[in-house]
């Protein structure tokens, strides 16, 4: 299961006493033998999978940034700062968040309320592709229309 949230709510989760920084893992970059632009052909590929499956589904990179336990945080800085969003399993579960609330009871009702089925999948993410991008392959027409639709949705 996996909570994403924008920095300022996850700054919140931070004050749980069992909350631990996990920086998780970094996109990997092969680097082509011509040097560091993208015309040298570079390979990008996401090591995490949950990282990749919102980046496929929402055109957009999280950061993994805590856990607490198996529970992991990534941040989405285009979420509003009263969002949080939840992934179990292949579902996204959204959820508004009070500050007057307490983070810790907060989040242990929200993760009940999923697991006992009482609240509905916002979305449902797709299949992860499992592929490397070669770039040093692709003309300057596919690198162009490629960088176009994926990269900066």
């Amino acid at each position: 299961m996996e909570v994403i949230t924008n920095t300022f709510l996850n700054k919140k989760f931070k004050s749980i006493p069992e909350y631990k920084i996990d920086l998780g893992f970094a996109i990997n970059v092969d680097e082509g033998k011509s040097g560091k632009d993208f015309s040298s052909g570079k390979n990008f590929k996401i090591k995490d999978k949950t990282v990749k499956k919102y980046y496929e589904s929402k055109g957009r990179y999280l950061n993994k940034i805590g856990k607490i336990g198996t529970l992991s945080f990534y941040v989405d800085n285009k979420i509003k700062d009263n969002e949080i969003y939840i992934i179990n399993e292949d579902n996204i579960f959204k959820s508004g968040f009070d500050n007057k609330e307490n983070i810790r009871i907060f989040l242990s009702n929200l993760i009940v309320n999923i697991l006992e089925n009482k609240i509905e999948p916002y979305e449902t993410l797709g299949e992860v592709k499992e592929e490397v991008i070669d770039l040093k392959k692709m003309s300057s027409e596919q690198l162009a229309k490629y960088l176009r639709q994926s990269r900066w949705k």
